[in-house]
């Protein structure tokens, strides 16, 4: 079962991981992942490349900025 895991959501410091749900105790351990932080577990998960809108790059107010314009 695929699983994303996000820290720190819709910051400019967010991270996604994503591997299966068999990996998730070592993914958290290898990226040392922090709270705050969402699970997202199923197929949704085949869908991160598509809805990663936050980057370092982009951040959570130019989106805004742009949805508004």
């Amino acid at each position: 079962m695929p699983i994303a895991i996000i820290e720190k959501g819709c910051c400019p410091d967010q991270r996604v991981i994503t591997g299966s749900i068999k990996q998730l105790a070592s993914l958290v351990t290898k990226h040392q992942m922090k709270s705050p932080s969402l699970i997202m577990v199923g197929e949704v998960v085949s869908l991160s490349k598509q809805l990663q809108w936050v980057t370092s790059q982009n951040s959570v107010d130019s989106v805004i900025n742009q949805l508004s314009a």
